[in-house]
């Protein structure tokens, strides 16, 4: 009786532990992305270090907050709204654009870049994806003097404009929700990954990062 008696209370304490680890996948398949804040290294750029952080403003739009020692900025992302960007998330991904002019990009260490593309603005695209102990962070530049053509840019340019004239406050996000829609649908009806874009110019490599 004592030996079933055991035996029943081990059993008890496996099923305990297993409806624990059940209720905790479920809640991390039910997160958002946004609900975490991150630390980033770059893989590219090993001593280059920063984090993520969000604030979110409903479902699946949210704030992206970056401080450290980012690519795009030598000092990193502060938390003053004009720093902040936009972003949505999609099937567990979230993705968020900016426009850059060539003053900034060219600050960037590390980036090779066409010659044609040293002159006017270009698209950053970010994603970032659920932690998996590999690379789930990426950042491009993507130019618009080969396949992508320059009235495109000054679309994309038109809305981020407006957009950051805006009030800085947290519910003045509609405007960004514009550009973003313009930016993604050029993404993704327009543009194209492989060795092939890469070396007509079309795109170039910021960052690729581990975030945990």
């Amino acid at each position: 009786m004592v030996l079933v008696a055991q035996q029943l209370t081990i059993r008890m304490i496996l099923m305990k532990k297993l409806s624990l680890y059940i209720f905790l996948g479920l809640l991390w398949c039910n997160a958002a992305i946004s609900d975490i804040a991150f630390t980033c290294e770059s893989i590219i750029s090993p001593h280059q270090k920063w984090n993520f952080s969000f604030i979110r403003i409903d479902d699946d739009k949210t704030w992206v907050k970056i401080q450290g020692d980012y690519p795009l900025e030598t000092d990193g992302y502060g938390s003053n709204w004009s720093d902040m960007k936009y972003a949505k998330e999609k099937d567990r991904r979230l993705f968020w654009y900016e426009v850059v002019k060539d003053t900034e990009f060219k600050k960037i260490k590390g980036l090779h870049i066409d010659s044609k593309n040293e002159q006017g603005s270009a698209l950053v695209f970010h994603l970032l994806a659920p932690p998996n102990n590999d690379v789930n962070y990426l950042s491009i530049i993507i130019f618009f003097n080969a396949d992508y053509k320059k009235e495109e840019l000054n679309e994309l340019e038109k809305w981020y404009i407006g957009a950051k004239n805006e009030p800085e406050d947290v519910y003045s996000y509609i405007p960004w929700e514009f550009f973003f829609d313009a930016a993604h649908n050029f993404y993704s009806t327009r543009f194209a990954w492989g060795q092939e874009s890469w070396e007509k110019g079309n795109w170039a490599n910021l960052s690729r990062a581990v975030c945990k």
